[in-house]
Order: C-alpha cells, then structure tokens, then sequence
C-alpha cells in the first residue's frame, strides 16, 4: 500500500483514490491508516470509492479526507464523518437513470433513487459536509454528459437541501476537499477569476445554473453571451 502511494505521487498525483467494498476483500482501518499516512504527508487530499458497512468504516476510521458515493450509509456512519470532518461526495443517481442501470425496470429504479434520497437528506440534517458528485460515466439517450449531471440537482431539491447549500456543495466545499480553497471556489481578493453569470439568480431557483451566459476562466473571458 505504501509503495503503491508513493508511486502514485513520484508520478505527480495530486489527489489518491482507493476503492474499497466493490469485493470480497476490502481494505482493512489499518490499510486505509497507511495510505492516508503517505497521501498527506506529501499534502495530499485522499478519497475513497465506498458504499457502506465496514469498509466505510474502515475508511471513515483511517483518516481519509472523503467519502465517494456512499449511496447507503447508515446515520451511524454518517455522524462519525460529521464528527471526523470527512466530506461525502454524493452522487444520487436520479430515477431515469437508474432506469438504464437496471436495463429498463423502473419499479426498481423507483426505489434505488427513493433510498440515495432518503440518504442525502439524513447526511445534510446530521451535518455532514456535501459535495456535489455525479458519476456520470454512461451515456444519457438525447442528453449530453452536461445535460446528464443537470439531473442530479432534482435528488438535491427532493431532499429539502437550501439553494445556497447546494451551490456551496458545488463550489467552495469541493475547493475545500481539493486543498485549493485559498485559490478557488469563492469570488475575492486572492481568489483565481474564476467566475460565471447566470440569466437568474440559483439561490431563488437552483436551476438557474442551466443557463450560463458568461465564463471567465482565471480573469480571461471564455464567453459572453451579447
């Protein structure tokens, strides 16, 4: 594990992902402990790829920064990662995705999104830091990948998140796990320019995010919509 990090980092990883509970075997706290050990001695941010159970746990326990999907941790783990600081990158999947998932049985889509829902809202009333995740690796029929991560902000709504909350999710709390936070994720002095402008104002209606008519990209203007 030690000389898997290493060389992840000799390489110039600037963030180290491990995935655990996808097997039989998962990492044990001690596993996760030594890699969290190397990651953050070169000052590095460490995810994990987990769901539930003990290897969450054992993640949880050994120190990582984040906790990628966890789609059904229970409120006992979620209060241990408020209580540690972990951040959970929530992807929750929206019903008609979950419909290609499981080759067009809806009934079981349904309840997958019902569960991932019913989850984010116990992570956001324990307290647990969000940071807005997708996971979109397949494709959407009639959707670009853009218009795909679109859907996940209805699972965000569904589950009684404030605007403000959800942008936060979306910005300065992801700058914050990426140990970027005194360069990006906020709008001031010392901040890269990295800014957009909306037709609506997104803390009135989320989806105001849809309509981007201006980009600039560290103080150089990408578009400008006339």
């Amino acid at each position: 594990m030690r000389k898997a990090i290493r060389k992840n980092i000799y390489y110039g990883a600037n963030i180290i992902k491990l995935v655990t509970g996808d097997q039989d075997y998962f990492y044990s706290e001690e596993d996760i402990r030594v890699a969290t050990e190397e990651a953050h001695r070169a000052g590095l941010t460490i995810a994990v790829h987990a769901m539930e159970g003990e290897p969450a746990k054992n993640a949880i326990l050994g120190g990582v920064n984040s906790i990628e999907h966890g789609l059904t941790l229970s409120s006992e783990l979620l209060q241990l990662m408020k209580d540690r600081n972990v951040i959970l990158v929530a992807t929750e999947f929206p019903e008609d995705h979950n419909v290609l998932y499981y080759g067009g049985k809806r009934e079981l889509a349904k309840q997958d999104a019902l569960d991932f829902n019913y989850r984010l809202k116990r992570a956001y009333n324990i307290g647990v830091i969000l940071a807005f995740g997708t996971d979109v690796y397949y494709d959407v029929p009639g959707k670009n990948r853009i218009e795909s991560n679109y859907d996940f902000l209805e699972m965000w709504t569904k589950a009684e998140i404030p605007n403000k909350e959800i942008l936060k999710a979306m910005t300065s709390n992801i700058a914050k796990l990426l140990q970027i936070e005194g360069e990006r994720g906020k709008i001031e002095k010392n901040q890269f320019a990295d800014i957009i402008a909306l037709e609506q104002n997104p803390l009135e209606d989320i989806n105001a995010i849809k309509s981007v008519h201006f980009v600039m990209k560290e103080g150089k203007v990408i578009r400008s919509k006339k």
